[in-house]
Order: C-alpha cells, then sequence, then structure tokens
C-alpha cells in the first residue's frame, strides 16, 4: 500500500507555495523536519538558510516553517504565549502573510491564535487555520487553505479585466512545477489571454488580490482547487472552466483543455494547438526512428495510481496513444469525482473494467505513480519500469525541464518509457 502525505501537509505547503507568505507551524519540532525538506526542495526561494540570518528562536537555522517547538507541559498549560513571542520573530523576514497552522496534538490544546496575533501586533499580515486538515487528502487540505488565504485577505474587487484569468488547482507538489506551470500558461497566453494569478504555485500575496478582477478561472487539476473555483464564482462572480478530459497530461488532454478555455473566453485556439501538433510531429519522428521499441510497447501492460484527473487523462492517452493495457489503476482519497466517473467508464469502454480500484500489481510492465511509490515497486520487483508523476519523490529535483502537464510534459512521459527496461 502507497504512503501518501494528508491535508495537514496540503495546509503548510498551500501556505509555502506562496512566494511572500510563510506558514508558522504550531507543534512539536518532529513535525517540522519532513515539511521544512519539502519546502526547501519544491520551492526553493534565495535565502542563506544555517548562516546567522535564521539562527533565531523558531527557525533554529532553518529558512522555512519555523515552529513553536512545543514540549509535554504546552501539551498540558497551553502555549499561547509561544505563538505570541513567535510572530515577530518570523514576521522579521518581511513576508506580507504569515499562517498559523496547528499540528494534529497542538490542535487538541485549543490555543488562542487570534488573541496572540493581536497580542503581537501583526493582525494586519498574519492569522491561524482554524480547521484541522489532518484526516483530510492532501489535495482537499491544499484547496482549503488556499481558501481560507483568501477568505482572510477578503480582497475589494475594482472591476473584471477581459482577456484575463485565474489558473487554479496547481500547487508546488506537480511534478516539476515550475516548468509545468510554464507549459500551462504557454498554452493560455498564445490564445490572447492573460493570467493573473496562480493561487498556490508561485503567486505573491498582490497576485491573489488582483486575482479577483480576473474574467475567468480555469480549474487545471480540480482536487486542489475546485473549493478556491466555487468561492471565487459565489463571492466574486467569476465562472470557472474545467476540461472533461481531466489534467492536461498527454497531448489529447491538453489540446482538450485548451479547446475548452477557448470557447469559454471566446478565444482563437489556432495558435495553441499549433505548438501542440509541433510536439506531436517531433515525438512521432522520434518513435519512428526508434520503431523496434516502439513496435514493442504494444500490449504492454501498466499500472498508475494517483488524483483522478491526473490518472483518467494518463490512462487514456497510454491506452489510445501507445496501444499499452492498463492493468491495475486506483485514485486516491479525495479525487474528483466527474474524472473518476470517465475514468471508470473508459476502462468499461475497453474491457478493463476490473482494472480499476486495485493498486499496482504483479507482472506490470510499467507503474506510474508518485516517485517513492515508483521506484519502491522498481526495487520490489512488482515492475521494471516505475516512472515518477508526482510527490512525494526522492528524486524530483531536476535541471532540465521534466514537467508531466502539457505539451512537455508528454514529452517527458514518452522519454522515460522509450529508454524502458525489459520491453
Amino acid at each position: 500500500m502507497r504512503i501518501r502525505p494528508d491535508g495537514f501537509t496540503g495546509a503548510l505547503m498551500a501556505v509555502e507555495g506562496i512566494h511572500d507568505a510563510r506558514a508558522l507551524l504550531h507543534g512539536p519540532g518532529g513535525c517540522r523536519i519532513y515539511h521544512t525538506v519539502m519546502s526547501r526542495n519544491t520551492y526553493s526561494r534565495m535565502e542563506k538558510a544555517g548562516t546567522a540570518d535564521y539562527n533565531l528562536p523558531y527557525f533554529f537555522g532553518q529558512p522555512r516553517i519555523p515552529c513553536t517547538y512545543l514540549d509535554e507541559g504546552d501539551f498540558i498549560n497551553g502555549a499561547n504565549d509561544k505563538v505570541a513571542e513567535a510572530l515577530p520573530i518570523v514576521g522579521s523576514k518581511g513576508d506580507k502573510l504569515i499562517v498559523v497552522i496547528d499540528s494534529p496534538g497542538a490542535a487538541l490544546i485549543g490555543d488562542d491564535h487570534t488573541a496572540a496575533i493581536f497580542e503581537s501586533g501583526m493582525s494586519d499580515r498574519a492569522f491561524s487555520v482554524e480547521e484541522s486538515l489532518i484526516s483530510l487528502p492532501l489535495s482537499t487540505g491544499y484547496d482549503r487553505t488556499i481558501l481560507s488565504v483568501m477568505g482572510w485577505l477578503a480582497p475589494a474587487k475594482s472591476g473584471t479585466r477581459p482577456g484575463t484569468v485565474n489558473l487554479l488547482g496547481m500547487s508546488v507538489l506537480d511534478k516539476d512545477w515550475k516548468n509545468g506551470l510554464r507549459e500551462v500558461k504557454k498554452s493560455i497566453e498564445l490564445m490572447g489571454l492573460e493570467v493573473i494569478s496562480v493561487p498556490g504555485a508561485g503567486c505573491t500575496v498582490d497576485e491573489l488580490k488582483d486575482s479577483v478582477n480576473a474574467s475567468l478561472n480555469v480549474v487545471v487539476c480540480p482536487e486542489f482547487g475546485i473549493n478556491v473555483a466555487e468561492f471565487y464564482k459565489d463571492r466574486y462572480g467569476i465562472p470557472y472552466v474545467v476540461s472533461p478530459s481531466g489534467a492536461p497530461v498527454g497531448f489529447d488532454s491538453t489540446e482538450i483543455l485548451i479547446k475548452t478555455v477557448a470557447k469559454a473566453s471566446s478565444k482563437d485556439p489556432t495558435q495553441a494547438l499549433e505548438r501542440i501538433e509541433g510536439y506531436k510531429e517531433e515525438v512521432f519522428r522520434i518513435l519512428m526512428g526508434a520503431r523496434y521499441k516502439s513496435m514493442r510497447l504494444r500490449g504492454s501492460s501498466f499500472s498508475a495510481c494517483g488524483d483522478a484527473s491526473i490518472v483518467f487523462p494518463l490512462t487514456k492517452w497510454l491506452y489510445e496513444y501507445l496501444s499499452m493495457m492498463p492493468i491495475a489503476v486506483c485514485t486516491d482519497e479525495g479525487s474528483y469525482k466527474p474524472a473518476e466517473e470517465g475514468l471508470k467508464e473508459f476502462l468499461s469502454s475497453i474491457g478493463a473494467s476490473d482494472a480499476f480500484g486495485k493498486e499496482p500489481v504483479q507482472g506490470s510492465d510499467f507503474v506510474f505513480a508518485d516517485g517513492n511509490t515508483a521506484k519502491l515497486m522498481e526495487f520490489s520487483g512488482v515492475s521494471q519500469n516505475g516512472i515518477d508523476i508526482g510527490l512525494p519523490s526522492l528524486e524530483h529535483n531536476n535541471v532540465l525541464p521534466r514537467p508531466l502537464l502539457g505539451a512537455k510534459g508528454a514529452m517527458y512521459l514518452i522519454d522515460e518509457i522509450i529508454r524502458s527496461k525489459g520491453i
């Protein structure tokens, strides 16, 4: 069984995905280690980690996710004083937003963070997430925390700007997220649209405030953004679109996303589609050059697991584009139901209904999963080829672009597949 991060991790990483925001973890030091490493690896800033700049209480030499380091006495007597003391120190680093997030254990204490924030004099740029997200899926925790940030900021709408969009449901937990974001933005911009904000994926607080003036929201991965999309719609009247094919994984679903956005915004998708076509032609030439290998891929089996909005288009594309056969396909808790139903219908249409709901199985030629699971499947002999499609992953840092989304994401997948072993 795969081990997946939960909503607590999602909450911390959602805040860390805002460029000039910082999460303050209220909890024991042991809850900090994994998350501070994850934050620095996924979204590295030019901070002087390990120098005197961060040799301060609550930072202890590590720039990301400062922590109140609760001990046993704090769980008995409360630790509001630690939050009040920590906030000015954390705030000295110049972030525009600080979000206090309780560890699962600290959530049981019932400390009054609102009072601590007021006492520290930081009510203008700090708030706490009141909801405990430990029992929720990673994606839900991410989505709800961005929703909490937008609710607290409560920016005023100055007026809808025609031809502008927000990209929702993208995160710093995506495979090679920066290059994946560049890919999606490129397709959007080739239609003459301007991207105002990408909440939770490198945006700034000012961009979040400006995001309420967009004319359309594009939900790339609904698991990470559907609640935020509903918030924008209800409070600011901004409509949103979700591609019926899921996230832009593979050429086909990337084209469908482009057409969906073009229809909703009344824009011409020609240039964006021509760009995808150029990549398709390049890949076709490569596959023809490696025809012996590409022919042997036909009929090879694969297992896939992840969010439904990723697994659905991935499974469909591998089957239709490379003639690979799904034998085990499972979706993560919190998956977007329409994408999950679309996946079930597709599997049924190709006579593979029994593949749904199965974890990666022995004998799979390929396993597409988070990087840790993919490698574990290789090491344990379940599959000869484990292909990384997202975090958690020990090998997710890349110098060359290796995203999952968009045209270059399709090329990444092809690159991994044709270099496979045993095919």
